[in-house]
């Protein structure tokens, strides 16, 4: 019998198959991202693939949230009008100058935000043994990132990212219900 992970990424794969999106859980602790960003997974809406690094610690949640990341395209396709913006923020990260930059970052924690609320929703649909409260924390860990980001014009190493660093995401909001525009003070301090 499977277990409910088990049961999630069968269903994943399922739904990989019927919209002809490629699925794999590669046997690596981190997949490349871009020329200067690695991370444990990521959807590509350009190849229609879902790939995660299945010996990262967090792989069954990455799995979630890139799945999400899926069901947010086929379900607010307009949200992804503005993809185009983690390009530009990958090559201002490179040193190139890019033109409303703050745009481009706000754009991304928007797309972000509700994929993130689309992963709890699927963490609790099918009960998977992801606490809740870990994943939120985590999840305001990334979205904040962006703002550290913005203000320090610098990107950590994978295995340095915020959301990885207990110390850092043990002390974010369990909600979402924040202002990301902003980076508050004791928030701040912790990156």
């Amino acid at each position: 019998m499977l277990n409910k992970n088990e049961e999630f990424i069968k269903y994943v794969k399922s739904e990989c198959r019927k919209n002809k999106v490629k699925f794999q859980l590669r046997k690596v602790t981190y997949v490349k991202l871009s020329n200067i960003i690695t991370g444990s997974g990521y959807f590509d809406q350009t190849s229609m693939s879902i790939v995660v690094a299945k010996k990262s610690p967090d792989w069954i949640e990455t799995l979630v949230h890139e799945y999400a990341h899926f069901t947010q395209l086929k379900e607010v396709p307009e949200l992804w009008k503005n993809v185009s913006s983690m390009t530009k923020l990958d090559e201002w990260l490179q040193g190139k100058r890019i033109k409303n930059i703050n745009t481009h970052i706000q754009n991304l924690i928007e797309l972000e935000l509700d994929n993130e609320k689309r992963s709890v929703e699927l963490i609790k649909k099918f009960d998977l043994e992801i606490d809740l409260q870990t994943y939120i924390q985590k999840a305001n860990s990334y979205l904040y990132f962006y703002n550290w980001v913005r203000k320090t014009s610098r990107k950590g190493k994978a295995n340095k990212l915020p959301e990885f660093s207990r110390q850092t995401w043990k002390t974010m909001p369990i909600h979402f219900n924040n202002d990301y525009a902003t980076q508050p003070k004791e928030i701040e301090e912790v990156f």
